[in-house]
């Protein structure tokens, strides 16, 4: 006899139970429109602009009245949910996308939480967090509370890395006009503890025009490997230009390596002699999977299962250089994030009634 709940309930069933863990903290929370309407209601700051904006009370206190008239045209009521335009009223559309639910006092640290601790938020610095939630909600002193947050954060204050000044040298390289032309690659570890499928090396990659990070958990950094690392890069984004790595790592200079190179019509080029930091890019992303993973490996969770969604907050991370993120600038859009489609599906209908 079969049995499902033995034979089957396994391997599976355990990585399963781990994807769970990951997004458990958006699922504990109950951010409906309804639940979320109701603490609106209730919020001691936003509460009299929906109560003036549902039913046209104004508060007693003139002073309070004549701001609440000044402020109201920045909000609106939308299916008994209350938004604020981030947009200026002189570029201002009738459209839903320009708007973003107000958020009462009672859960703003529970949205920071989920933007910043989740395995999906990967505990990001304070920009790359305000510039996750500013696009996606509204509240009161929305910088101050979120740098107040990470400040305090104890994981981030434990992970602190001492930045030491590592200036390169100057190396020219040809600049890509778009995505996926040169890559730098490189290796990352030993890491402490093993994967429990074994492995102790990430293969990075990095797109030198979008600054997109490509990333795969590898056992060894052998040249059978981090060939076939190079293999699924093409096979995921296309034949590119070129691909730059260091001349010291064997796995790079083999014969394997080249002929991979080779076949697939890559030109492979070489930083100079005992100049790992010409690899620029590929260091820095070192050192943000190091920092980003470092909270979650304290917690005894395991840094495999987590690569995916610490690449997703790198590669949706806006560069300081050039102003957007690589997700950005790759897919010519922001990402969803798991919270904001708890409002997506009940008021998508409404910005037809605003044109």
């Amino acid at each position: 006899m079969f049995n499902l709940t033995t034979d089957v309930n396994t391997y599976q069933d355990n990585q399963m139970r781990r994807q769970v863990e990951m997004i458990d903290l958006f699922e504990r929370s109950d951010f409906s429109v309804e639940s979320l309407s109701n603490l609106q209601q209730k919020d001691s700051e936003y509460g009299k602009f929906v109560s003036y904006l549902d039913k046209g009370e104004l508060p007693k206190s003139q002073k309070e009245a004549r701001k609440l008239l000044l402020q109201s045209p920045d909000f609106m009521l939308i299916n008994g949910l209350f938004f604020h335009s981030r947009i200026a009223k002189s570029k201002r559309a009738k459209n839903l996308k320009n708007y973003q639910p107000v958020l009462p006092a009672v859960v703003v640290k529970t949205v920071i939480s989920m933007y910043h601790d989740s395995s999906l938020g990967g505990h990001g610095g304070i920009q790359h967090t305000i510039d996750l939630i500013k696009e996606k909600y509204f509240f009161s002193k929305l910088a101050q509370k979120i740098s107040d947050y990470i400040k305090s954060c104890p994981a981030c204050q434990r992970r602190k890395l001492t930045k030491i000044n590592t200036k390169a040298g100057i190396v020219a390289y040809r600049t890509p006009d778009s995505p996926f032309q040169v890559w730098q690659i490189d290796i990352f570890g030993p890491i402490n503890p093993i994967s429990p499928t074994g492995n102790q090396y990430v293969c990075t990659a990095i797109d030198l025009f979008s600054k997109f990070v490509f990333a795969e958990a590898i056992p060894t950094a052998d040249t059978i490997t981090v060939s076939g690392v190079l293999f699924r890069m093409v096979s995921q984004f296309g034949v590119f230009d070129t691909i730059i790595s260091d001349q010291a790592s064997s796995e790079f200079i083999s014969k394997c390596f080249k002929e991979v190179c080779r076949l697939l019509d890559i030109n492979h080029e070489y930083t100079p002699s005992f100049a790992h930091h010409c690899l620029g890019a590929c260091e820095r992303s070192h050192r943000t999977l190091a920092e980003r993973m470092t909270p979650y490996i304290a917690d005894g969770k395991n840094w495999q299962d987590l690569l995916p969604c610490i690449l997703f907050s790198m590669n949706n991370t806006v560069n300081a250089s050039l102003g957007y993120s690589p997700f950005e600038i790759v897919y010519g859009r922001r990402p969803n994030f798991p919270l904001t489609g708890h409002f997506r599906q009940d008021i998508k209908h409404a910005s037809k009634r605003l044109s």
